[in-house]
């Protein structure tokens, strides 16, 4: 893979993607296999640059889960306190309880 940014590189995938679901399903179409030796490289290739795409979604959620709010004048609606929202809140409420 000579990607030499993200949206070539993605480019690439969806084509690997798409042309290996077409040979799996189709029955008109034939995969190909060459043993040149490239292909396990392009195969490694393409799942090292998965797996860092899916760390940095991660790592992505992650942060936007741990972001705190905004809004230091929100208002918690479960027991009025300022600073929250109350899907956020702490409070214990009656129903909760064990």
């Amino acid at each position: 893979m000579d990607a030499k940014d993200l949206k070539s590189a993605l480019a690439y995938s969806m084509k690997y993607e798409a042309a290996k679901t077409v040979s799996k399903t189709s029955r008109n179409v034939r995969s190909i296999e060459i043993d040149d030796g490239t292909g396990k490289e392009k195969d490694e290739k393409f799942d090292s640059l998965l797996k860092t795409l899916e760390k940095l979604l991660n790592s992505h959620v992650a942060g936007k889960k741990n972001t705190p709010r905004r809004n230091p004048n929100a208002t918690c609606w479960k027991c009025n306190k300022k600073g929250y929202v109350q899907r956020d809140c702490q409070t214990i409420s009656p129903n909760q309880e064990n």
